[in-house]
């Protein structure tokens, strides 16, 4: 007796087929990391991790210091200019860190330096929200003498404290 043939169409399909992402592959189609948690792709480095971190800062940082020159003059409007000066680097700073990471994966220093935040369950980016709370637990990552910015350096992952609390990893295109 022979096993009956299935139907067309029946059982696994192509999701490519349909327009979806296969599990564990991000847009590129790279993989780098299997239905088992397992990661076989690219993770980023530290030192390129590091380098982003040093390009947000400066981000922020310019349009911070202008207002710092600005208001060292001691003037009634200046001071105003300085003030509007900090807002727009504060308004800068929440633009690049939850809302652009949170959409695309990538803030201004991750996109020059070919990096991405993902959720490690999706493989996407992990939206504006969990940016948001990742970016509050880098408290971790600063308690005990920052210890957990340098945890990326020998964990088998490359998380900080704040990636694995968010189960996010930070790629490498």
């Amino acid at each position: 007796m022979s096993t009956p043939t299935p139907p067309p169409g029946y059982g696994w399909q192509d999701p490519k087929q349909y327009g979806q992402q296969p599990y564990g592959q991000y847009d590129n189609g790279q993989p780098y990391s299997s239905p088992g948690g397992s990661i076989l792709g690219n993770l980023a480095a530290w030192p390129s991790r590091a380098g982003g971190t040093l390009i947000d800062g400066l981000v922020v940082a310019v349009p911070y210091g202008i207002g710092t020159v600005f208001l060292s003059r001691q003037t009634a409007p200046m001071a105003i200019v300085a003030m509007l000066l900090y807002i727009v680097s504060l308004g800068v700073g929440i633009w690049n860190v939850v809302v652009r990471q949170g959409g695309s994966g990538q803030t201004v220093g991750k996109s020059v330096l070919g990096l991405k935040l993902v959720g490690a369950d999706t493989g996407r980016p992990i939206g504006a929200g969990k940016a948001f709370v990742r970016q509050l637990s880098h408290i971790l990552d600063g308690m005990a003498c920052c210890i957990g910015y340098l945890w990326p350096l020998w964990d088998e992952k490359r998380q900080t404290f704040a990636d694995k609390a968010n189960n996010t990893y930070v790629i490498k295109l």
